[in-house]
């Protein structure tokens, strides 16, 4: 896309859904990358806790870090299913 196209394009999205919403969704757009990748951080991270308390025979704590890991994908699931239906 030339310059004087992605100019007619930019205005026309932010005439269209306004300049707050334009600047919001680009921003969300920029940051996915860096939250995909710490969200797949965070789940290595998970699986390395698990793995650790199983070696340390720390059955109490790795049942609340089960428990915890499958509450938070339960609620992002009732998340995504109440922002589809939006």
């Amino acid at each position: 896309m030339e310059g004087g196209e992605m100019e007619s394009l930019i205005l026309k999205i932010i005439s269209t859904v306004g300049f707050p919403a334009a600047i919001a969704f680009y921003i969300l757009a920029s940051l996915n990358p860096a939250i995909q990748k710490l969200t797949e951080s965070l789940n290595r991270n998970t699986q390395i806790l698990s793995i650790l308390l199983a070696k340390l025979d720390r059955d109490d704590e790795l049942s609340e870090l089960i428990r915890t890991c499958s509450e938070n994908n339960n609620n992002k699931k009732k998340e995504g299913e109440k922002n589809r239906i939006l």
